[in-house]
C-alpha cells in the first residue's frame, strides 16, 4: 500500500493547490466557490439562446437579440448588450461603466461619446453576472469608412466629429488610450435612417483602458493597440492626438481608387529588410504600421515577454530610441505626403476639398510630431478642422498675412513651448 500524501509533498501526482503553496479549501462554501466559477465559465463561453454574437474581445462580448418572426417587433429598435469575456472580467466591465458615468457627468454635451449605459438587473440579464444594456450602432468607423460611396466633403466631416469626440473625452480629465477605428461608432440622427442617407453620427466607445489624466500632463503604461500607437509608448492625451491622426488618414485614404487590391498604398513598399511579417487583416495606415519594423516590430518577443503574456512588442515599448522614433515620423511624413499626392490627383475631388487638403495634412503632421511636446492638442486639433471645412473665417479671427499660410496662424511651431506629455 503506497504511503499517503503529505501535504508539502511535491510529486507530480500531488494535488494543483498543494505544489504552487495553496492551501486546499477545505469548507463546503470553498468547494462550492470553485464550482461556480467553473460553471459560470462554461456559461459565459455559449452564447444564451435567443442572442447573437456581435463581436468578441479580451475583456468583453458584445451580443444582441435575434430578429423577431413578427414584423412589428423586428422593426424595433433592439439594444445591444455588453457581458464579460470571462468571469474574471466581470470587474473590468463595471468599471468601464463607473468611468463612463463619470466622464458623462463631466461633459456638457456627450454626442461624440457613447457613454449612455445601463446596467441590467437579474431578471432583464441573460446571464448570472453583470452586464450592460447600451445603443445599438449602424456599424464601426473602420467598416464605414470602406463605403466608396463617402465623398471627400463627408470624410471630413467624420474627421471633424472624431476630432470633437476626443476634445470632450479630454476635457473630462480622461485618455482613451486605445485609439482605432473599431472603437468609433457610427449612428443615424433618425433611428429609422440609414447610413446611405448621408445623416451620420460619430461617437467615441470602448472606455475599458481609458485613464484620468491630469489636466496639467502625466502620462501612464500604454496597454491599447499597437497599430495606432505613439512613439513613446506611454498613454497620455498626446498620445490619443497622434492615434487619432492615424485614424484620420484611415478616413481620407478608404477614397475611392486609393489603395491597392492588397489594402496598401501603392507607391509606398516596404523593404524586405525592413518587414515585418505580412498580414492581410488590416489596410492602409495600419498595414504599414503593422508589417514596418521601425513601428514597434524590432526583434522578436523574448522568454520573459511569452511568460508574461504581454503582447508580440509590448516589451519594445520602452526601449525604442530617439532614432528609431525620429525614423518612425520620417516614414509616417513620407506617407502622408504620398497619400496627399494622389488625393489632389483625383478627379471626383472638388477644387475646394483640393484646397483644404494641403492645410489639413499639414495639422495632420502636427499631431504626430516626434515629441509629445510639440504636437496639437485635442482642442487645437478640432479648432483646425473646423475652421478649414467652415464656408468663412470666423469674424473674430483675422485673417494671416500673405506671406503666410492659413496653418500657421491657427498653429504655431510650439516646440519651444515645453508642454507636459
Amino acid at each position: 500500500m503506497p504511503p499517503p500524501i503529505k501535504p508539502n509533498d511535491s510529486r507530480p501526482f500531488a494535488s494543483h493547490a498543494t505544489r504552487f503553496g495553496k492551501s486546499q479549501p477545505k469548507s463546503k462554501a470553498g468547494v462550492w466557490k470553485r464550482f461556480k466559477g467553473i460553471i459560470l465559465h462554461g456559461i459565459l463561453r455559449r452564447t444564451p439562446f435567443g442572442y447573437q454574437l456581435i463581436a468578441s474581445g479580451a475583456d468583453k462580448r458584445i451580443i444582441a437579440k435575434l430578429p423577431h418572426t413578427n414584423k412589428w417587433l423586428r422593426e424595433r429598435k433592439l439594444k445591444l448588450i455588453y457581458l464579460p469575456a470571462q468571469a474574471r472580467k466581470q470587474r473590468a466591465l463595471k468599471r468601464e461603466f463607473l468611468k463612463a458615468q463619470v466622464i458623462k457627468r463631466r461633459v456638457k454635451s456627450s454626442k461624440h461619446l457613447a457613454v449612455d449605459m445601463r446596467p441590467l438587473d437579474k431578471s432583464e440579464s441573460p446571464t448570472p453576472l453583470f452586464a450592460l444594456e447600451v445603443e445599438r450602432a449602424k456599424s464601426d468607423l473602420e467598416q464605414f469608412i470602406q463605403q466608396g460611396n463617402l465623398s471627400m466633403a463627408q470624410r471630413l466631416d467624420i474627421c471633424l466629429q472624431y476630432a470633437c469626440g476626443l476634445r470632450d473625452l479630454h476635457k473630462a480629465g480622461f485618455a482613451q488610450g486605445d485609439v482605432k477605428p473599431e472603437n468609433c461608432l457610427v449612428y443615424t440622427q433618425n433611428e429609422d435612417a440609414s447610413l446611405g442617407d448621408g445623416e451620420f453620427l460619430i461617437k467615441l466607445a470602448d472606455f475599458g483602458k481609458a485613464k484620468r489624466i491630469a489636466e496639467e500632463g502625466g502620462s501612464k503604461m500604454y496597454k491599447g493597440n499597437l497599430r495606432f500607437c505613439p512613439p513613446e509608448g506611454r498613454l497620455s492625451k498626446a498620445g490619443d492626438v497622434y492615434g487619432a491622426a492615424l485614424v484620420m488618414i484611415r478616413i481620407l485614404e478608404e477614397s475611392q481608387g486609393i489603395l491597392g487590391a492588397n489594402g496598401s498604398l501603392p507607391d509606398i513598399s516596404i523593404p524586405d529588410k525592413d518587414r515585418e511579417s505580412e498580414t492581410n487583416k488590416e489596410r492602409g495606415i495600419a498595414k504599414f504600421t503593422v508589417e514596418h519594423k521601425a513601428f514597434l516590430g524590432i526583434g522578436k518577443q523574448g522568454l520573459y515577454g511569452g511568460l508574461t503574456k504581454r503582447l508580440p512588442r509590448q516589451a519594445k515599448l520602452e526601449d525604442l530610441s530617439a532614432r528609431q522614433r525620429a525614423e518612425q515620423n520620417q516614414l509616417l511624413n513620407e506617407y502622408m505626403d504620398t497619400l496627399e499626392h494622389k488625393l489632389m490627383k483625383k478627379e471626383d475631388i472638388s477644387e475646394t476639398d483640393k484646397l483644404r487638403l494641403p492645410h489639413f495634412f499639414r495639422l495632420l503632421k502636427q499631431m504626430t510630431a516626434n515629441h509629445p511636446t510639440e504636437r496639437a492638442t485635442a482642442e487645437e486639433a478640432y479648432s483646425g478642422i473646423s475652421q478649414l471645412i467652415s464656408p468663412e473665417l470666423p469674424r473674430h479671427r483675422k485673417l494671416p498675412a500673405r506671406d503666410k499660410t492659413y496653418l500657421d496662424a491657427l498653429f504655431p511651431l510650439r516646440a519651444e513651448k515645453g508642454r507636459d506629455v
